[in-house]
């Protein structure tokens, strides 16, 4: 799949459901999406690559992110994610995401990002900001 180049910001209207397979790989420029409320899926790899993509909020009505949506994007440092969402595999694989925020309390979160199929095989741990406190995140062996 190709990316323009030209593309530094998109907004993903209401009426979309679904972000499609590949939809933003290697928007190398991309550095804000905005996911409208009513959006409900992301699909596989749909911003695989994209470098400078740096802050995304997931609206509560997202139900689903799929495998390695957000791979790759190594300027991802600050994520929002709703309490109803769940994830394939490596989603944020190859990305920093240095401030996680789940719009659910601790134990919801636990949940949702406990898992370490999730994360990087490299990710040893992760802070996630919750709404009654911190989740601590890290990798079973």
């Amino acid at each position: 799949y190709y990316c323009s180049k030209d593309i530094t910001s998109f907004t993903v209207p209401k009426h979309i459901e679904t972000i499609g397979n590949l939809a933003f790989n290697n928007c190398i420029n991309l550095s804000k999406i905005e996911i409208q409320q009513g959006v409900k899926i992301i699909n596989d790899s749909a911003f695989l690559g994209c470098k400078k993509l740096n802050n995304v909020y997931l609206p509560d009505s997202i139900t689903l992110v799929n495998n390695r949506a957000f791979c790759k994007c190594s300027s991802l440092s600050e994520i929002s994610i709703g309490k109803n969402t769940q994830f394939g595999t490596e989603v944020f694989s190859s990305s920093p995401t240095y401030k996680i925020s789940f719009r659910g309390t601790v134990e919801e979160c636990e949940k949702v990002l406990g898992q370490d199929h999730i994360w990087s095989s490299r990710t040893k741990s992760k802070i996630i900001n919750c709404l009654d406190g911190k989740y601590k995140w890290e990798r079973k062996l």
